[in-house]
């Protein structure tokens, strides 16, 4: 009997070159076409949680304001000391002296917000650039029947980018619109 003349061909394992590029190109345009997208997502998260964490810090001025029966303020704070004018630049809540329309004058510093990533925010009306609670929850200087609005921004704000506006009645209730650029 004579030895097979042809050898058994191993079968291969394994990729070869051509299959990993054209696979590798799949990913690549796949990858393209998805980072835009997710890039999108990232961004409107970040303005989520600008939004919950100045709806927390509205939340918990009127409950301080409730709790202590005294006027408490929200308002803008670039040094975490005294109130500014730029909402992004972070926020205080404090125990406020003056209970009209007088600026805030600071008795004692309750809680100091952080800046908020990336977000412009922008009060409307403007002219005002705090929040106050009466010792009743109520928010000053808010007519009834009209809000205090807050607009919360991406700092890149392109057509189509969605952003939120943060709406405080009279009453102190709190309530968000989405809007986009």
């Amino acid at each position: 009997m004579q030895a097979n003349a042809f050898p058994t061909i191993r079968r291969q394992r394994g990729f070869t070159l051509i299959e990993l590029i054209i696979t590798m190109s799949l990913m690549a345009i796949l990858v393209g076409m998805g980072a835009p997208s997710f890039m999108t997502s990232i961004r409107e998260n970040r303005n989520l949680t600008a939004a919950n964490v100045m709806l927390s810090a509205v939340s918990a001025a009127r409950s301080e304001a409730l709790r202590r029966g005294a006027t408490v303020t929200l308002c803008p704070s670039a040094d975490g000391a005294t109130c500014s004018a730029n909402w992004a630049d972070g926020w205080l809540i404090l125990l406020d002296k003056n209970s009209g329309v007088a600026a805030p004058d600071v008795d004692k510093i309750l809680q100091v917000g952080a800046a908020l990533n990336e977000t412009t925010a922008a009060q409307t009306p403007a002219g005002s650039t705090w929040i106050r609670f009466s010792s009743r929850g109520f928010a000053d200087g808010i007519t009834a029947g009209s809000t205090l609005q807050v607009s919360l921004k991406p700092s890149t704000c392109n057509s189509g980018t969605v952003f939120r506006t943060m709406e405080i009645t009279s009453v102190g209730r709190v309530s968000f619109t989405k809007s986009t650029c």
